[in-house]
């Protein structure tokens, strides 16, 4: 273990599932990467991959003063150097005003040790109530209901209904993380949303809340303009024993829908970098000595990808760049440029040559209809960026399937030994 590894503190199971028991906020962040995550993590562990920390974390985790206990299970982002994971991340939240991070002692393995359920797969969440739900009998919720049926039956999952004034009084507390989500469609909330809202459909949030709200025990508010969507997913999320609330102001949401648009992303600020545009790129491919870092998801790089160029996972650069010849100069893309925009000095330490962002990214590049590549590639042997379920494989075998059935059926079993869920039922 490095010397800045030892400098940081340290959170003990024993503490995180206390305060999951007592309904504190807890943020417990898996820094790997999906298809890893998915192998198996605590219950209420967040996926946040190092790679995504900077653009996702600020959304997910708004309150600096949030708990945060971080966990790699052990990998390294410089095999040279020994520097893991959650050093990287330590410092990189650290940077952005976050007070109070620590490590999970033990790891995962100290997590297993002390006795704390690991659950697989994705949507744990959902997926483990699902189960837990279908074990005792409980009623399904209504599929199709006018707004006083839905309200009904929201209230008696435990969600409540606030109005404008309280939401705003809530914004204002400084002590607990708020949440606003605006559950209908993509479509209805380009048109109008309140403004600050989170566009995320009902069922999406309910079987991926996660993905959104990273802080266990956190005020989660929901909006539609319909007193249907809100309500039914809000009364999901209560039985999954979150705070859920339905901001219903009367009866009357859609006045407070004065914004339109996609709404707004919060992201760390970008170092100072340069760029440069694909006509460029292109001449400098042609002279030769230049190396492409492509950021994208796996599926996208092998549909169409700037030939010649390297795929990994942001958190990979150190081992991807060691393996690769040395160039005269970097140039870093993804599909729009977004992520890439906080690679560009990463790679230009790592490797010591001027190193530049493609400006629009992939995207551009096919816009302006230069050359491609598509395929596979030796880059896409072992993709980390996505968790592949076996059983709904095209060639998936009759025993992957047979795997998954008994692993939903341990779920209930993984549940009752695991005392922090509170999931509720009717």
């Amino acid at each position: 273990m490095s010397d800045s590894l030892n400098s940081i503190p340290l959170r003990h199971t024993a503490e995180l599932t206390q305060a999951l028991r007592n309904g504190q906020e807890v943020a417990i962040v898996d820094l790997r990467e999906e298809a890893d995550f998915g192998t198996g993590h605590p219950l209420f562990a967040t996926n946040l991959p190092l790679s995504k920390l900077e653009i996702e974390v600020l959304d997910r985790i708004p309150r600096r003063s949030t708990a945060i206990t971080l966990y790699d299970n052990g990998q390294r982002y410089n095999p040279r150097t020994g520097t893991r994971l959650a050093e990287v991340a330590y410092q990189r939240l650290k940077a952005l005003g976050y007070v109070d991070v620590a490590l999970l002692a033990g790891d995962l393995a100290g997590w297993k040790e002390a006795g704390g359920e690991v659950f697989t797969d994705l949507n744990s969440q959902s997926k483990a109530f699902a189960a837990w739900a279908e074990y005792h009998h409980q009623p399904s919720a209504p599929q199709e209901s006018a707004p006083e049926i839905a309200r009904e039956w929201a209230a008696r999952t435990g969600a409540q209904q606030i109005d404008l004034a309280q939401f705003i009084q809530w914004q204002a507390d400084g002590q607990r993380t708020l949440y606003l989500f605006d559950v209908r469609s993509p479509e209805e909330f380009q048109a109008g949303h309140l403004p600050g809202a989170r566009n995320v459909p009902g069922d999406r949030l309910t079987q991926s809340i996660d993905q959104f709200a990273s802080v266990r025990g956190a005020r989660v508010v929901l909006i539609d303009n319909d007193g249907v969507r809100a309500n039914l997913a809000a009364s999901r999320l209560a039985q999954l024993n979150w705070d859920a609330f339905v901001l219903a102001d009367g009866g009357k949401p859609e006045a407070l829908f004065t914004e339109s648009g996609n709404g707004t992303v919060t992201s760390a600020p970008v170092p100072a970098i340069e760029s440069i545009d694909g006509q460029q790129l292109q001449q400098w491919l042609e002279e030769g000595e230049t190396g492409i870092v492509d950021l994208t998801l796996s599926a996208n790089f092998r549909n169409r990808r700037i030939p010649g160029a390297v795929f990994t996972a942001r958190s990979q650069l150190p081992q991807t760049l060691s393996q690769r010849p040395a160039y005269k100069r970097w140039v870093v893309t993804c599909g729009s440029g977004f992520l890439a925009r906080y690679a560009v000095t990463e790679v230009a330490e790592l490797t010591g040559s001027p190193t530049y962002l493609l400006h629009g990214g992939t995207l551009k590049w096919i816009d302006e209809q230069r050359p491609l590549e598509h395929g596979d590639s030796p880059y896409l042997q072992n993709p980390r960026d996505k968790y592949l379920r076996q059983h709904e494989q095209d060639d998936a075998s009759p025993e992957a399937i047979q795997a998954y059935q008994d692993w939903e059926k341990g779920l209930v079993a993984q549940l009752e030994r695991d005392d922090t869920h509170g999931f509720r039922l009717i």
